[in-house]
Formats: C-alpha cells, sequence, structure tokens
C-alpha cells in the first residue's frame, strides 16, 4: 500500500532580523545596507522524516515551539521547504485553525457553500451535505445568522463539521479534541474513525499525550524542531511525559509527584508545599471508573462547572479524601482541593457512588486545562487511585488575560479624591 504522506528529511529555516532596521530605503543606503540583512537564521525544522499510509492516524506530540505547527503548514503546502521534500497524494482537508476559514459577514449557511467548493466539491455536491453539515453542528437554530454573532464554540463546531463532510483524503488537524462538549468531543472522534475507515490518512497535533496514546496508530515526538521518538504511541508517549515533564507514565501511578502534592499539599509543613514523606499505595479497595464534566468540557469565562468523580469502591471505606486539580499544559496548578480541606469527607462509601466539585463560575483566563482526580485513604494514609490528566477543560474568553485568571473587573477614576473623602465621612 503506497503511503498517502511521505515527509523526508524535512527542514524549515525563518531569518531573524536585527533589534532594529531602516525604516526608509535612505537609511538603509545611508547604512550600508547593514541593518537590513538577517543576523542569524533559525531552524524551525530539521532533518524530519515520516510517512502516514492511508486509514493511519499519526499524532505529534512536544512542548511549545517544538515545531508542531510549522510540520502540519509544511505537509498542508501552506508554505515551502528549505530542505527536504513533502509528497502528499490525495485531496487534503486542514484544521490548522478552526474557525479561521470562516467569513463573519456571511452566515453559516452561506459559509458551509463557500467552503466546501474551497474544498474542491461542485455546488451540488455541497448541497447534498449541508443538511449533514448543520445537523452534525447542531447549530440548526443558527445556522441564517452571521458569522460574527458565533461564539468561539460555535464557530469551530461549525469549521470542523464543514472539513469533515467533505470527505478529504488527507485531513490535518491541530488540537481538533477542543471542540464542543464532551460529548460532541466523542462524536467528532467517532467521525475521525470513520474517515479512517474510508481510507483518510490523519495527521493529529495534540498537547494531550494521552489522547495521542489512545486513538493515534502512530505517534512522533518533537523538541526544538527535531525528531526525539517516531514509533508506537503508547512508546513515544511514555517517553515524552518521563522526559519532559519527570512523571510516571503510567496514568494511574499513585506515588507520581503531582499525586502527593495534590493531597497533601494542604497539611504539609514544608515551606514549599513539599510532602514531608512517601504516601503508601493502597492495594487498589477504591477506583475512580470516569469522571464527568457538566456542563461540557468547553466553557467561556464565568461559566460554572462541575466535576463529579465516579468511584467504585470494592469493600466498605471510612472517610476517603478526595481532590480536584486543575492545571495548564505546562503542568502549573491553578486550582486544587479536595473534601478534607473543605470538610467534605464522606463518612463511609462502598459500592458505586460519586462525588461532585461545583463552581459557581470558573473564571480561568482562556485556554486548555487538565484535570488530575484522586482518592486517598483517610488522613493521607494511603493513595487508592489517581488519574493524571483524565480529562481536559478548554476556556475561551473575548478578554485577553495575563496569568490564570480572568474575573470580571472594572476600573473607576476618581478626580477629586477631597471631595470624595467629605463624602464618605458624610456618610
Amino acid at each position: 500500500m503506497s503511503s498517502s504522506i511521505v515527509v523526508q528529511s524535512l527542514g524549515k529555516r525563518f531569518s531573524i532580523n536585527g533589534r532594529r532596521q531602516p525604516q526608509t530605503i535612505m537609511e538603509s543606503v545611508l547604512s550600508g545596507w547593514r541593518y537590513s540583512k538577517p543576523k542569524q537564521d533559525f531552524w524551525a525544522l530539521q532533518d524530519v522524516s515520516f510517512a502516514v499510509s492511508p486509514g493511519e492516524m499519526l499524532g505529534i506530540v512536544g512542548k511549545n515551539g517544538a515545531g508542531k505547527s510549522t510540520l502540519l503548514q509544511l505537509v498542508a503546502q501552506v508554505i515551502l521547504p528549505d530542505t527536504g521534500f513533502v509528497k502528499v497524494q490525495g485531496k487534503i482537508g486542514s484544521l490548522l485553525d478552526l474557525g479561521a476559514s470562516l467569513s463573519a459577514d456571511l452566515t453559516g449557511y452561506e459559509n458551509i457553500f463557500i467552503n466546501g467548493m474551497i474544498a474542491g466539491l461542485t455546488r451540488k455536491q455541497v448541497s447534498r451535505i449541508v443538511e449533514d453539515v448543520v445537523d452534525f453542528s447542531e447549530l440548526q437554530q443558527f445556522i441564517d445568522n452571521p458569522v460574527r454573532t458565533y461564539s468561539s464554540g460555535m464557530k469551530m463546531r461549525l469549521a470542523f463539521a464543514i472539513a469533515i463532510h467533505t470527505v478529504p483524503e488527507v485531513l490535518l488537524i491541530d488540537e481538533f479534541l477542543s471542540v464542543g462538549d464532551t460529548r460532541f468531543r466523542e462524536k467528532c472522534q467517532q467521525r475521525i474513525a470513520e474517515l479512517r475507515q474510508l481510507g483518510c490518512a490523519i495527521v493529529l497535533v495534540s498537547h494531550n499525550a494521552y489522547q495521542v496514546k489512545k486513538i493515534c496508530s502512530k505517534a512522533l515526538w518533537l523538541s526544538n524542531g527535531r525528531m526525539q521518538d517516531y514509533g508506537p504511541p503508547s512508546d513515544v508517549v511514555n517517553r515524552y511525559l518521563e522526559a519532559t515533564q519527570g512523571i510516571a507514565t503510567h496514568r494511574d501511578h499513585p506515588q507520581s509527584k503531582t499525586a502527593l502534592l495534590l493531597g497533601r499539599r494542604a497539611h504539609s509543613n514544608n515551606h514549599n508545599g513539599e510532602p514531608d514523606a512517601a504516601v503508601p499505595t493502597s492495594l487498589g479497595d477504591v477506583k475512580i471508573t470516569r469522571v464527568v464534566l457538566s456542563p461540557s468540557g468547553t466553557l467561556e469565562t464565568g461559566d460554572n462547572l462541575t466535576i463529579a468523580i465516579h468511584y467504585e469502591a470494592a469493600v466498605p471505606v471510612e472517610r476517603p479524601i478526595f481532590s480536584v486539580a486543575i492545571a495548564t499544559t505546562e503542568n502549573k496548578i491553578c486550582f486544587s482541593s479536595n473534601t478534607k480541606k473543605m470538610d467534605a469527607t464522606p463518612t463511609i462509601i462502598t459500592g458505586e457512588g460519586a462525588i461532585s466539585l461545583c463552581f459557581e463560575r470558573l473564571d480561568l483566563a482562556a485556554g486548555q486545562y487538565f484535570i488530575h482526580v484522586g482518592i486517598y485513604g483517610e488522613d493521607w494514609a494511603c493513595t487508592y487511585d489517581f488519574r493524571w490528566r483524565e480529562t481536559s477543560l478548554q476556556i475561551y474568553s473575548d478578554t485577553k488575560a495575563n496569568g490564570f485568571f480572568s474575573p470580571p473587573v472594572t476600573w473607576t477614576a476618581t478626580s477629586n479624591l477631597k471631595a470624595l473623602s467629605q463624602e464618605q465621612d458624610a456618610r
């Protein structure tokens, strides 16, 4: 079987210019053009090689700046390589930036036709799929409205629905698993599986290494533009996590540093919040069966959120401690809580059950986050179960914020402080 995508010795170079650039032609001439010359070359990618056959799905992992997006752009032929070559057989569908291909002034219905025809379909062929696209995106009520009135999540759902219904032979995706709520993401994954069965070759860039491990047939790890590993997803992801995050690669490993910190940070005697001693491991009397986010895993800043931890206790367990943490893609904990700290520890659990943590409003800044959950014995005596990055959370916001949080704030200017002081004194 011939490969749909062949990448051989691929390299891409960018020029980094000097700090000060001439503003006019005259200034360039007087300076002898020395300021306009590139100071150095930066290789975003070097010596990258891989192949993807029809029906295969390659997952690409790596930290920010590793070259993942550049690689997708090269495969999509948006930019050209400086070394090596890319060979793609078949019609390409790309989701390099969900929603960017939509025209804000046109309706959702009109965008379906335009993007379908850009993808190579005739108007008649687009007419056949338009209702399927609308149904899949679940935007029936808004499809005749201008896209500028859509929320970020609605735009992403429409863009994704259009892309997958054009039936591409090669599909390039950048973080598609952040689209919509949990149920919608599952529907997207099902559609991706159907495309693979039809022989579509897929390349996925994702920050969620565990999802790459779960749904891809091959994986590629990039670091500083170079290939670090390439092969079976389980092996590549394990080595990537061990090297970049210094954690145990088994998702339920009870002795990972994060598991200990989530459990014991609240009562550690150390100034830096590190645990006092290793927590002994239990024999698995209690296990986490699933974690459910409600209303969804895609929110606007300020929305409410409920995180439900479903568990199964093989024997009665007294006063277990449940913990939840929300972390960034760089594994910086921006929220953590547990039932002991909140005085909400159940007296005893047995059989199947669930415990929920409710946020009246979640004021996280826009971005992707991961949720860690754990179950511990009374007074942190043991670790029953711990799930690293059990699920992901995507936050959207129209407000740009630095830091983890983006709460509603207002600025108030007072021009006459003396009058204000007198008014407060009068009260």
